[in-house]
This record gives C-alpha cells, structure tokens and sequence, in this order.
C-alpha cells in the first residue's frame, strides 16, 4: 500500500485508537511517514513507557501529534443518529446438493468437474454471506431475483 504514489491519502477505521499502539503507528507511516518515527523509535519512545509504565506525559505528547488528524466519533454520540439494526435470517440450498441431484445430466460428483463444483460451492457460499447479495435473494423460490 505504502509504494502506491497518491496525492492524497486517508485511512477510515472502525477500531478505537486505544487497542493498539502498534496499529496506530501502523496507519499513520502510512499516511505521513516518518510523522511517528521509525517503529523502533516509537516502541521505545512512545509504546513501551505508555503499555509499561503508564507513562501519561508520553502519551500527552502522542495525542498533542495526532490529535490534529483524526476525527472520532464515539457510538454515545452517534448513537440517536444510527439506524435501528436490521438481522435478515435466510435459508440457502447449497450448490452441491443441487447438483447431487442430478448426478445423470452433471455426470457426478467424482474427478475434476465434481471438485471445481465444490469450490464454486464454497465461493458462492462465501459471496451469499454478504449482505448486499443476500438482500436479493429470493426466500420463497430460492432463486436469485
């Protein structure tokens, strides 16, 4: 990621800074180089007096770096803005047992054709357990709509 040449670069993250330093690092070498230091320089400056220590002056002084490029947003004070969760329940016919019944038009399940049938199985699975695929999906037919 770090060798793509960009003009602009943004990191958009779900985890708070406080799991791991490391992390932190982690997505500002990527957005400004060298703004942390080197990872060694940070681990022994920053990470291991703040995790060992509970050095508060060295993390006064990583927040007072940082501070002026993140906005965060903390769940109590987007929470009256999100929308009430949805969970969707849905019941999908594997491609294998499909194709296990009909074994005399497909010529089984044996050899090559029977393992690519099981990899598109499991691809397919994979791609129905998203969200946005599985909302199109038809419950009553079991087709795709």
């Amino acid at each position: 990621m770090k060798s793509i040449d960009s003009g602009f670069r943004l990191a958009l993250t779900g985890t708070p800074v406080e799991n791991r330093l490391s992390e932190l690092w982690s997505i500002f070498d990527y957005l400004m180089p060298g703004l942390l230091f080197s990872y060694k320089r940070f681990r022994r400056e920053v990470e291991a007096p703040v995790i060992n220590k509970k050095d508060e002056s060295a993390m006064a002084e990583l927040k007072k770096i940082i501070t002026p490029f993140i906005l965060r947003r903390l769940k109590k004070d987007v929470l009256r803005d999100l929308p009430d969760k949805i969970e969707e329940n849905l019941v999908i016919v594997k491609l294998q047992e499909r194709y296990e019944q009909y074994p005399s038009q497909s010529g089984g399940t044996d050899g090559a054709a029977g393992e690519q049938i099981k990899q598109i199985s499991s691809y397919v699975a994979e791609v129905m357990r998203h969200t946005t695929i599985s909302r199109l999906f038809n419950r009553q037919t079991g087709n795709m709509r």
